[in-house]
């Protein structure tokens, strides 16, 4: 990873022929004609989000140069931190020219963890304040 200016460029080993957008090769099943799951971009990456020092990842965009990957985010002046297809649901198109996909990676080290919904409307389980306590852990 290095930063320049307002983007970080990312190297990989391993690109066999190179890097390109691609495709899955799962093809979705169609209901009444029309697809479950959308397609991704074949024009633009997906996948990618970016930080600053205030941990605060944002969608990001990438571009192919080379055998490299430039992220970037108008949000993000300074950033610090690159990640790619993490998370619960991911979206991601970075292929090699041999259609294996990248796999996801990420910059930071930071441990925060902060619950994302895997769904609209799901909440986290909620326990009672003394639930993790030595005096219940035996109930």
């Amino acid at each position: 990873m290095k930063v320049e200016g307002n983007a970080v460029r990312i190297s990989f080993s391993d690109i066999g022929g190179g890097l390109i957008i691609g495709q899955t090769p799962y093809q979705p099943p169609t209901f009444g004609g029309k697809t479950a799951l959308v397609p991704y971009p074949t024009d633009k990456l997906v996948g990618f989000t970016i930080a600053g020092t205030d941990k605060n990842f944002v969608p990001a965009d990438a571009k192919i140069d080379g055998d490299t990957v430039v992220v970037s985010s108008p949000t993000v002046a300074s950033p610090v931190a690159v990640r790619f297809a993490w998370g619960d649901r991911v979206e991601d198109n970075l292929y090699n020219k041999e259609n294996l996909p990248a796999s996801p990676f990420r910059t930071d080290e930071w441990n925060e963890f902060k619950y994302q919904a895997l769904a609209p409307g799901v909440l986290p389980p909620a326990f009672p304040p003394d639930y993790f306590s030595s005096s219940t852990a035996s109930k």
